[in-house]
């Protein structure tokens, strides 16, 4: 079955835009689905194509050869939307992956390295609550402020 859009050309550097943030995000995780990335991947090639046909189409999308496939334009992204989407969101999952890490070395501590390693994730998670909620708290109020690393006299 054929669907047909009809989207005016800002309706559509928007989808290209969205399509983009999204592929970008998705990259991450492609591995775990390959062939629903592909699909993805072709659908955002075709709609990023499409978009650089637009008047200043060419300033906002690239066609990179080597990997065969279209792409914001970097400039672009650093003064756009999509790029503040995606500063964004690096900046939380920066956050989350230290919060994490950091409650579970708090585990480790308390419970040692091969009883962690035995746990699975459910039950890390659990364990960990507590001490993310108060890192959460600590990083929001403070960021890195207050973190004090101890590197080892050899490896200054």
């Amino acid at each position: 079955m054929n669907i047909s859009l009809k989207l005016t050309g800002e309706e559509l550097a928007l989808l290209a835009d969205m399509v983009w943030v999204a592929m970008v995000v998705a990259e991450e995780a492609g591995e775990q689905s390959p062939l629903l990335f592909r699909q993805w991947k072709k659908l955002s090639d075709s709609i990023l194509k499409s978009a650089q046909q637009l008047p200043d189409g060419d300033q906002h999308v690239n066609y990179i050869p080597e990997e065969r496939s279209f792409s914001l334009a970097e400039d672009y992204v650093n003064t756009s939307f999509p790029g503040d989407i995606l500063n964004e969101y690096r900046d939380s999952l920066f956050w989350e992956e230290l919060v994490t890490r950091m409650a579970d070395m708090l585990i480790v501590r308390n419970v040692g390295m091969e009883q962690f390693e035995r746990m699975n994730e459910d039950e890390r998670r659990a364990m960990t609550a507590s001490y993310e909620k108060q890192l959460w708290q600590e990083c929001t109020q403070h960021g890195l402020e207050r973190f004090k690393f101890i590197l080892p006299p050899n490896e200054i």
